[in-house]
């Protein structure tokens, strides 16, 4: 049954059950009814297995009103992979839903196949170990950012560009 606009939500003839659902206000109140929308609504002392935002059930005894903050134990990987760390399940929203970060450094090849990532939780490892293809951000965070250095053909002048795979560009000064 839909509420009316004006009408109370806990009218007697709207509330039959307890807010977990288990069991009817009847048999709460022994025979009796609730006749008045300010009679309290009883609880039947289970647990109120609600589900939650974050997909978990509420674990607290029946109870009216708003489900407490879900208090469930999670672990979390941090953003390379390399560890996990439990947390309250309500406190990852304080955290922004933000994978956490460990100190282990990465040591993946940069993009020129040289030099290593010394990113300390580099979120192209998680990438890499699990075997997925590389995506933009990945690539981007294993970018070589050394200057190449080598000798170009003339002899005389070094690559300026950044660290690559394969042959430099010709030398462009006479």
């Amino acid at each position: 049954m839909e509420d009316e606009p004006g009408q109370c939500p806990t009218r007697p003839e709207v509330v039959k059950t307890c807010p977990c659902g288990s069991k009817s206000v009847e048999t709460l109140l022994k025979g009796h009814q609730r006749t008045s929308c300010t009679d309290p609504i009883p609880v039947c002392g289970g647990l109120c297995k609600k589900a939650m935002n974050c997909g978990h059930r509420c674990m607290q005894k029946c109870h009216v009103g708003e489900c407490a903050p879900c208090k469930t134990s999670v672990m979390i990987e941090c953003r390379c992979g390399s560890t996990s760390v439990q947390r309250v399940c309500s406190d990852m929203v304080l955290y922004g839903n933000k994978e956490p970060k460990c100190e282990k450094p990465c040591g993946g090849l940069r993009s020129c196949g040289k030099h290593q990532c010394t990113t300390r939780c580099c979120p192209a490892k998680k990438n890499q170990s699990k075997g997925l293809k590389k995506e933009a951000a990945a690539h981007e965070a294993h970018a070589c950012t050394l200057v190449c250095g080598k000798k170009l053909k003339c002899g005389v002048h070094t690559c300026e560009m950044p660290c690559h795979k394969g042959h430099c560009n010709p030398c462009l000064s006479k």
